[in-house]
């Protein structure tokens, strides 16, 4: 039985470098020592460059009646691991593409085109950046005052509260602008990793950028708060696609063994766009916080050559008609996931603090919640108006242990990370009186470290394929530092917090982004096309329901401690003070309330660690039951 396997994937730069190098396996088993049979060049024969990437280890999958009688008309190139096709008659070509189908591997021949490669590989980290800046410009901290006084032509300049009137006028709607963007890109996190299987990967990244930049555009000229959420909805699904997108067109152009190493370089952009992100919109709130949204106008039209241009043009499914692709897509699956998801985080958010948690409104949410994820789960489990294949999420994952542990350590870890990166610069707000571009900074040990663990991550598991000592020893960091973070109160030394905030970077970094190659090494090649979105839903989930629960605990803590301290205000005046992360309010009062008050609000601050550790926790116990066994042998071997 022989099967054939790809082993380098540097580019070619003319047809005359595809060699016919047939690695021989008996069995299906790596065994290098088995014979290599090489044939010489193929210059001058007539090829049709097909690639085979991601076949080694699924070898046991192949059907072998494929190359029985291959003879000499297999050659796989050298130097990229792309494999040529000589002379095939119309059964065996039949076959093959049949076989290509199935095994989901890279179809496109033009990539030998490309000589610069790492350049369209390194493309959509570009724009990677431009979404976190985005992120962080127009949401951290609530600096970035988009008041009712922003839109009715107030003095653009300073919209901090006064005696008279509350930093926000409507906190509850601005509390739906700061998760809009999260609720908008988890909500279609299925749907558009589904589409990625089936369309253009190129274009419909593409579309995603134009999405949101669209998005970005309406939030700039938004006239209203309304019209601002709607625009932080779109942006979000329009920066979740481009996330992955990025995964994907990372995943596609790298080898098994590269993988780690390039997906790694995304957590790089992300920490950079963190820091980033709030110091340039605290420049542009000097002047007209609207062009915090602009400015993505302006690098998305400066980049979009290099998108258009530059980036592979790999069609998953190019053999079948709009239509026949259009009919994979499960449109039920869809719809449920997208109300399942959104109606899941709305009642955590907005309980306690726009409705009361017994209110007629938070209980629907939670029952309609219940129903749509019971009905999603029947309906992807029996297949109903869809096929096993077709299906929107990856039941059959459920199976493989080593898939679920990662679902469940990427949605704990993320949630154990980003609670802190979200609340250790309101913490600095209140108790040291920052304001958005100061607390940023505070949380710099933590996106150092974070970035470069990562990076450290992505080269180490690379050359000796071991991933459960990340997550143990992640798990075990990121606990410690998030039950000291819980601790904090109004007089917490500087240090203290760097310390841990270090540490907990330590931790974060070896486990943050590792899912995403560790996924595509357990699970068969024939399921990479859900692979990256199966791991997405548990990262942007943990992070979505994570952040939901923390504000929660924090918000109605603060509101009902502030209450027993300032009577005579509302609760919606309470949550404005809280909203505005103090400002102006806070220096209307005498010093031993001030005092009061503030120890109040950091107190209950500190109690939404709790979930972070929670997450830790979670995450540590998970590691202990991972596999020991090492992926991405080739390199692991050579190292």
């Amino acid at each position: 039985m022989v099967f054939l396997i790809a082993t380098m994937y540097e580019p070619c730069d003319s047809i005359a470098d595809l060699k016919t190098v047939l690695h021989v396996f008996t069995h299906g088993l790596h065994n290098p020592s088995i014979i290599t049979a090489v044939y010489g060049a193929l210059a001058s024969e007539e090829v049709n460059v097909l690639p085979i990437s991601g076949i080694e280890r699924n070898s046991r999958s192949l059907d072998p009646d494929i190359f029985r009688s291959q003879g000499r008309n297999w050659g796989i190139c050298n130097k990229c691991g792309y494999i040529g096709a000589l002379n095939l008659n119309s059964a065996l070509k039949r076959h093959y593409d049949q076989f290509l189908r199935r095994m989901d591997v890279r179809m496109c021949a033009q990539y030998h085109l490309y000589s610069a490669r790492r350049l369209y590989v390194l493309a959509p980290l570009v724009h990677q950046f431009q979404t976190n800046c985005d992120i962080d410009m127009s949401s951290a901290g609530n600096d970035l005052h988009l008041s009712h006084e922003a839109f009715t032509g107030g003095d653009q300049r300073s919209h901090h509260a006064t005696a008279d009137q509350p930093a926000h006028d409507a906190p509850t709607l601005d509390a739906r602008k700061v998760h809009g963007f999260v609720i908008g890109g988890v909500a279609v996190i299925m749907p558009l990793g589904k589409l990625y299987g089936i369309l253009n990967v190129k274009w419909l990244y593409i579309t995603s950028v134009v999405l949101f930049m669209a998005a970005s555009a309406v939030c700039g000229a938004a006239p209203d708060m309304n019209a601002e959420i709607v625009g932080r909805v779109f942006a979000g699904a329009g920066g979740i696609g481009m996330y992955i997108g990025t995964m994907i067109l990372l995943s596609i152009n790298t080898s098994e063994q590269e993988r780690p190493t390039y997906l790694s370089l995304v957590g790089l952009v992300w920490g950079i766009g963190t820091v980033l992100g709030p110091v340039i919109g605290g420049s542009f709130e000097q002047v007209d916080w609207r062009w915090a949204f602009y400015l993505n106008l302006v690098i998305g039209a400066l980049l979009f050559p290099v998108w258009f241009f530059l980036l592979p043009s790999f069609h998953p499914a190019k053999h079948l008609s709009l239509n026949q692709r259009l009919g994979q897509f499960d449109f039920v699956g869809a719809l449920l996931s997208i109300g399942a998801f959104v109606t899941t985080i709305m009642p955590i958010n907005f309980g306690g603090t726009s409705y009361e948690w017994n209110s007629g409104t938070i209980i629907s949410l939670f029952v309609v919640t219940g129903v749509l994820w019971i009905a999603f789960a029947v309906q992807q489990s029996l297949t109903l108006f869809t096929t096993p294949t077709d299906r929107m999420f990856p039941v059959q994952f459920l199976k493989n242990k080593e898939a679920i542990l990662l679902f469940i350590c990427a949605a704990a870890i993320n949630s154990a990370v980003f609670v802190p990166i979200y609340f250790i610069p309101i913490y600095f707000q209140f108790s040291r009186g920052d304001g958005a571009l100061d607390s940023a900074i505070r949380l710099l040990p933590l996106i150092f470290l974070l970035c470069a663990t990562i990076l450290v991550n992505g080269k180490l598991m690379s050359r000796f394929g071991y991933y459960m000592p990340w997550y143990l020893v992640g798990g075990v960091f990121c606990l410690i530092a998030n039950v000291f973070l819980s601790l904090l109160d109004a007089t917490t030394s500087q240090s203290y917090i760097y310390g841990f905030e270090a540490l907990l970077g330590l931790g974060a970094g070896g486990s943050v982004q590792a899912g995403y190659a560790v996924i595509q090494a357990v699970v068969p090649a024939a399921d990479l096309g859900y692979a990256v979105s199966f791991i997405m839903i548990a990262q942007i989930g943990g992070i979505a329901l994570g952040l939901a629960c923390a504000s929660a605990v924090f918000i109605n803590g603060a509101t009902n401690a502030l209450g027993d301290l300032l009577p005579s205000l509302s609760d919606s005046e309470l949550q404005s003070a809280i909203s505005g992360t103090g400002g102006q309010f806070l220096e209307t009062l005498d010093d031993n309330t001030r005092a009061q008050v503030i120890d109040a609000i950091v107190n209950n601050l500190a109690k939404a660690f709790i979930v972070a550790y929670a997450g830790a926790a979670v995450s540590l116990v998970a590691s202990l039951g991972f596999s020991r066994k090492r992926v991405f042998l080739p390199t692991a071997a050579a190292a």
